[in-house]
């Protein structure tokens, strides 16, 4: 193991009660989002990326958090999209060439600079994707820098969909009140 790698498994571990607390004390996607956003571009050293939540029982796309690029936008996620997604082995690379996607992530995707795509699936349903962008240092991604964000990406499934299941709850709590 190199000394990279040892400084990035030691800056993820002690990320770990971070993450813990944020987890645990918010309330909100968004600030759930924001802190394992946060954790991710820094556990791999890289400086932007995107947690994309889906809306309207999966036909759009929401930015939850973003690092890299101001806008906060929606885009509509067609049924090749969704299937595109569900197709990854959990973390991918990106390649623009052959990826089947619609011209508006696509777009957003190319300005980002999106190097690596995680699928967030809970029991095969979408809820989420998590974009890394490209290191600081414009370096290769490592093996052990995909598992390191499959293990955040994991902990960002449960979270959102923790999150998903509460509202649910709530709206239906509202109902019958």
């Amino acid at each position: 193991m190199n000394l990279d790698t040892s400084e990035q498994l030691k800056y993820y571990l002690e990320s770990l009660g971070e993450l813990g607390k944020v987890l645990i004390n918010s309330e909100e996607p968004t600030s759930i989002g924001k802190g394992i956003l946060r954790i991710a571009l820094g556990t791999i050293m890289a400086s932007k990326g995107v947690i994309f939540l889906t809306e309207q029982k999966g036909k759009h796309l929401k930015i939850l958090s973003v690092q890299g690029n101001s806008q906060n936008l929606t885009f509509p996620l067609t049924k090749s999209d969704q299937q595109y997604f569900k197709s990854f082995k959990g973390c991918q690379l990106y390649d623009k060439k052959t990826a089947k996607l619609n011209k508006d992530i696509k777009f957003y995707f190319k300005e980002l600079q999106v190097k690596i795509v995680i699928p967030l699936l809970h029991k095969k349903n979408l809820i989420g994707i998590l974009c890394i962008g490209q290191k600081f240092m414009q370096q290769e991604y490592s093996a052990i820098e995909f598992k390191l964000l499959e293990i955040i990406s994991n902990h960002l499934t449960k979270a959102l969909y923790n999150y998903i299941l509460i509202n649910e709850v709530n709206k239906k709590e509202n109902i019958l009140s």
